[in-house]
């Protein structure tokens, strides 16, 4: 069995760091409304929001994780009920950084896959640096 490892972030309202002793914890965390550009308060180890484009969003750790080789997962949805057939979150193309992660919300509507600034919901597990 691995040592599990202390990891140490500072937390949100800046009173004392926060230890995150588990390997499987999360790392950072966030959820954002496209249309804002904004990330909603309850989030973990994020300092910021970009907005690259439509459907477009790159999330800046607070506290950047040892290397690229982490692992993501998250969901995607539309903020109000419609048609539409799916949203898809994926990781936008190019490389994987350590102190950022990028991503990108399509719709798939009659086939035919489109940009979408919905609403996202992503998790990150992996260490920190």
């Amino acid at each position: 069995m691995s040592e599990l490892r202390a990891d140490t972030i500072t937390a949100s309202n800046g009173t004392s760091p926060v230890t995150l002793t588990k390997q499987s914890a999360a790392k950072a965390y966030w959820s954002a409304i496209g249309t804002s550009a904004s990330i909603n308060s309850g989030s973990l180890n994020t300092s910021g929001l970009t907005d690259n484009g439509a459907g477009d969003f790159t999330v800046a750790f607070s506290n950047s994780l040892s290397s690229a080789n982490y692992s993501y997962g998250g969901t995607a949805g539309r903020p109000s009920s419609t048609d539409i057939t799916s949203i898809n979150l994926q990781s936008f193309g190019g490389a994987i950084l350590s102190g950022s992660y990028r991503y990108k919300i399509t719709e798939s509507n009659a086939n035919v896959d489109n940009a979408y600034d919905g609403i996202s919901a992503i998790q990150i597990f992996g260490d920190l640096a």
